[in-house]
């Protein structure tokens, strides 16, 4: 599904499309009758032959439209500011998810797929240095300070420098002595 073509469609060219019963062919007209976040749904009733149909815009992925997931999966991989974009939607009049939802997609989601992912991919590193034998030159740097702000958290990064490869990263929580911006200890948050 992430790799379909996505479309803007204005909902006067997307109604033409329900204007003939699919099982008389006579005339009708079908309605929007439920948005959520990015999907529409439509139904469509002839009057002639009564025929009821429904449409939905994306499909399904969980019981959730595939459309809002993949919304939230964009802003969150980007880079983006989810409120910008949302507020780009709105501005646009283009239905989408709400920032609740985002926050949920992430919480639920997003975070741990992510997290899988990495865990795959450490585990794999390990497997392949493992079944090769061969030494491994691991190099460490850490960041806790950004300009103007107090250093609560640093990230902390593990480097094998033979294969470029990243192979691990911690949050920590750092502890500052007073008036001095030296490190007295590390407490690592996860593992």
């Amino acid at each position: 599904m992430e790799s379909q073509a996505k479309f803007i469609v204005f909902a006067s060219n997307l109604m033409q499309l329900f204007e003939m019963c699919p099982k008389c062919h006579s005339r009708t007209c079908g309605k929007i009758c439920y948005i959520n976040g990015s999907m529409v749904k439509i139904e469509q009733n002839c009057q002639i032959c009564h025929h009821i149909s429904y449409w939905f815009s994306q499909p399904f992925v969980g019981g959730k439209p595939a459309g809002n997931l993949l919304q939230s999966a964009g802003i969150l991989l980007s880079g983006s500011i989810p409120t910008k974009v949302l507020r780009m939607y709105k501005q646009m009049n283009i239905p989408s998810i709400s920032m609740s939802t985002y926050i949920n997609h992430q919480r639920y989601y997003l975070y741990p797929s992510i997290a899988h992912v990495w865990r795959n991919y450490q585990q794999d590193y390990i497997d392949d240095t493992v079944a090769s034998g061969r030494s491994v030159s691991l190099a460490g740097d850490g960041r806790c300070d950004s300009p103007g702000h107090c250093a609560k958290y640093g990230s902390f990064n593990v480097l094998d420098l033979e294969e470029n490869a990243v192979v691990d990263i911690q949050l920590v929580q750092v502890k500052l002595r007073k008036h001095a911006h030296v490190y007295e200890n590390f407490n690592y948050i996860g593992h």
